[in-house]
């Protein structure tokens, strides 16, 4: 449900997963299904001239009777354009005492909030376009999902290698930080053509403890480079091909940290 007020839209939402399954819940057996997972939402959106902003918060209720997984999101996000320039911000919290969200690190240590910041710019130069793009998560945060900054870094594509900031040992929750830098260029010789470069820097506690593929590892951080470069070519009106050749510098993300070297294509439709 929305509601707008001049140049700002205020919604609610709520969404309820029901699941009968008596043995797991003692209190089914009362009539009470205590299984029942629900969320409530609240977001508002500011629109005004060049100024775009918005919040979302989200409440989980998961009335588990082994586990307190209750929780709250929260995202905010700015985004802001001054001619051929755009900058647009981010920042993403998860909290959830002796919940969902929380997380432990090493040493064994509880952590009940995780965050994310993340913060890019576009400047446009004729036929260039210059962008860059910093993120950076703390305790265990995961980007969404939509998140693929690179060919290798993100989860959308099949070419990537991990989420920006997932463990590979997701099942013990280890708590991790991430920080990534990304720059890069866009070149349009032609109207339907946009040829593209990248270069991207990536540090991850991720995977403090365990390589990607879930074997032991004392290191600390792991680090990688990547170099990304590919072309978009607009066939149609609705259709669109790309094409992308991407090239990693490992260092502590697997046992042997050999070079990456992976091709990514796709052809989309819009209809």
């Amino acid at each position: 449900m929305t509601a707008a007020a001049g140049p700002m839209t205020i919604g609610v939402y709520t969404d309820k997963i029901t699941e009968n399954n008596s043995s797991s819940s003692p209190n089914t057996l009362r009539g009470n299904n205590s299984d029942d997972v629900d969320h409530y939402a609240v977001f508002a959106v500011h629109k005004a001239d060049v100024v775009e902003g918005g919040l979302l918060v989200e409440f989980l209720n998961d009335n588990d009777q082994t586990d307190n997984n209750n929780g709250t999101k929260g995202s905010a996000y700015v985004k802001v354009k001054a001619g051929k320039a755009a900058i647009t911000a981010e920042l993403a919290i998860k909290n959830g005492g002796n919940g969902v969200y929380e997380t432990t690190d090493k040493d064994g240590d509880k952590n009940e909030t995780q965050w994310g910041v993340f913060a890019g710019a576009e400047v446009e130069a004729g036929k260039v376009n210059i962008n860059g793009l910093l993120g950076l998560t703390r305790n265990g945060f995961v980007a969404d999902k939509h998140f693929t900054p690179t060919l290798m870094i993100g989860s959308d594509l099949v070419t990537a290698l991990a989420d920006f900031g997932r463990n590979p040992d997701s099942a013990n929750r280890v708590a991790q930080d991430s920080f990534l830098a990304v720059v890069g260029v866009d070149v349009k010789p032609k109207p339907e053509l946009t040829v593209f470069g990248k270069a991207a820097f990536l540090t991850m506690s991720a995977y403090e403890g365990y390589f990607m593929d879930g074997s032991a590892n004392d290191t600390e951080k792991a680090h990688a480079i990547e170099f990304d470069a590919g072309l978009e070519y607009q066939i149609a009106q609705n259709t669109t091909y790309v094409i992308g050749v991407g090239y990693m510098f490992p260092k502590d993300i697997t046992a042997d940290d050999d070079n990456v070297m992976t091709l990514a294509h796709s052809l989309t439709l819009t209809f």
